[in-house]
């Protein structure tokens, strides 16, 4: 019995070998198959996780740039629309100061239609300042006599006198002449320039237009 006992126990301990050798690889290979799967969808998941990052990466950068180029828009804008309030306060300040110009003009014109006692307007279409005071007076006597007149010509430099084609040593140039046209009876107005003791030169151009001068007498 005893030898019998230890048979069976050794044939069922070889039996039980050789079930557990041969489950072992269908075991294994389980296992394999487990942990490729496991390892399959890990890394699915980092791929997943990296285009995420990527994304976001990407969605942020183009929120960046949209946001700069707002920013830019904005302040090239906002350049604009300073340089707009420049030019127009610019603008309004020159016509103010041309406006305030003109005012002082007028009233200075005014006043030395007082001073002079005249009764007829005088147009300076020409600078009065500069203009020899005895041909100012005269003109202001033929604006009180024989009615309105314009100045069209006083000083001038010698680069405009050139431009004008007037004479190389032209009385303008000094301020000692002056050009204008008289609206009223011309031919009152060239007796009454031809006779006066302080007119030099003397020209009639015709339509009412004048030239007088301190220079020699003379006419032409």
């Amino acid at each position: 019995m005893s030898i019998l006992s230890k048979a069976s126990a050794l044939v069922l301990a070889t039996a039980f070998a050789f079930c557990a050798a041969v489950a072992l690889p269908s075991t294994n290979a389980e296992a394999r198959g487990y942990t490729k799967s496991s390892s399959a969808s890990h890394s699915h998941h980092v791929r997943r996780k990296k285009a995420h990052r990527h994304a976001k990466r990407r969605h942020s950068t183009r929120r960046h740039v949209a946001h700069s180029r707002r920013g830019h828009d904005v302040r090239k804008s906002r350049r604009v629309r300073h340089a707009q309030r420049s030019r127009r306060h610019r603008t309004a300040s020159y016509r103010r100061h041309r406006m305030s110009l003109g005012a002082t003009t007028a009233t200075h014109s005014r006043r030395m239609h007082r001073s002079h006692g005249s009764s007829g307007n005088v147009s300076w279409s020409a600078s009065s300042g500069c203009l020899d005071s005895t041909l100012r007076a005269i003109v202001y006597q033929v604006a009180a006599n024989y009615g309105s007149l314009r100045v069209n010509s006083t000083c001038r430099s010698r680069a405009h006198n050139r431009r004008v084609g007037g004479a190389t040593h032209s009385h303008h140039i000094g301020g000692n002449a002056v050009d204008f046209r008289v609206f009223g009876n011309v031919g009152a107005v060239a007796s009454f320039l031809r006779s006066h003791g302080s007119v030099g030169g003397y020209k009639h151009y015709g339509g009412g237009l004048f030239h007088i001068d301190t220079g020699p007498r003379r006419s032409w």
